[in-house]
């Protein structure tokens, strides 16, 4: 069976003047948004006076392959824009920039692609961009083939403009939501007195999170990604922390093509539990691909939302934190 495979968009060349007019745009979203927040009181035995300034509540729309999309308007055309953790910069579909008649801009230096060697070389202003009840005056947004997104996808909400929020995935009850960065450290999860873990990450140089878990036992850098459907490592990362004799216990479970594109085989291996902190999740699927190694120091394992999707997140930007319960946890 042959699968089509949304994935991250990955920077392979750094545009830092693009960059930074995208930062520019997605701070305007803040400043815009900020004005009609609500405030979420947490627990008073564990926060004191604590509050959440909430500036966006959105419903979480999830699609046949697992991933998970966001309201949003360009002008007065309702879309949805893939939620991904994984992308470095914000995505309109080429059939919506042209429909709108956007203004487009060749990219100078350095190219984007997405996962499959899909590249993206264009530049879209978008005079009028609304996410959930927060209006910009506008946003410049990466151009990609609507074919390698999706046809039910008007793009894709990367990290561009989610970094200057904190992050909040519910997914068992399909919300999105946004916060304010200024709040009090380590009081974030209000839903819940179950145990939590609360996971510190780093960025790398194109704005990747990636934190540290344990795979039976074996601790490993990981990558998040909302984008991605499944959580992947390659055959030579599998070897090497694993062993070669583990490889007799790899079932062949398919052909896929990535975007559209590259074709290779999956594998799967009967992981026991993936452990955040002391959250465990069981039984995880983790597609194998035959491929070498990742550069050295990058991580070895990237979490799709397959994986993802088992826990309710809060991505702490401003304390550079992720906090995790099981999605259950009420």
């Amino acid at each position: 069976m042959e699968v089509k495979r949304t994935i991250l968009a990955v920077a392979f060349t750094a545009l830092t003047l693009s960059m930074a007019q995208a930062q520019e745009d997605s701070q305007t979203l803040e400043k815009q948004g900020g004005s009609s927040a609500d405030t979420l009181d947490l627990p008073a035995a564990t926060t004191g006076m604590c509050q959440l300034p909430m500036v966006a509540d959105m419903e979480l729309l999830t699609h046949t392959n697992g991933t998970v999309s966001v309201p949003v308007k360009f002008g007065d055309q309702p879309g949805q824009m893939l939620v991904d953790t994984g992308a470095v910069m914000s995505v309109i579909t080429d059939t919506l920039a042209i429909r709108q008649r956007l203004m487009g801009f060749t990219l100078g230096r350095g190219r984007f692609e997405l996962m499959g060697g899909v590249k993206m070389t264009t530049l879209a202003q978008v005079p009028r961009f609304s996410l959930g009840n927060m209006d910009a005056g506008g946003a410049m947004l990466l151009v990609a083939p609507y074919t390698a997104i999706g046809r039910d996808i008007s793009g894709i909400l990367g990290v561009d403009i989610m970094a200057h929020y904190d992050v909040e995935l519910d997914f068992a009850a399909a919300k999105f939501r946004l916060f304010a960065r200024g709040h009090c450290p380590q009081h974030v999860v209000y839903w819940t007195r179950d145990p939590i873990a609360a996971v510190p990450f780093t960025r790398d140089a194109d704005n990747h999170m990636r934190i540290e878990i344990t795979l039976d036992g074996k601790p490993m850098l990981a990558a998040v990604d909302t984008g991605a459907e499944r959580s992947t490592m390659t055959m030579d990362d599998f070897e090497e922390i694993f062993g070669y004799q583990a490889k007799r216990d790899l079932k062949t479970i398919e052909q896929v093509s990535v975007n559209g594109t590259e074709r290779t085989t999956i594998y799967r291996f009967p992981f026991q539990a993936m452990t955040f902190e002391g959250i465990q999740v069981q039984n995880p699927n983790i597609d194998i691909l035959d491929g070498d190694r990742f550069d050295p120091g990058e991580p070895k394992l990237i979490l799709g939302i397959e994986t993802l999707r088992q826990l309710h997140m809060f991505i702490a930007n401003g304390e550079q934190r992720l906090y995790l319960t099981s999605a259950e946890a009420r």
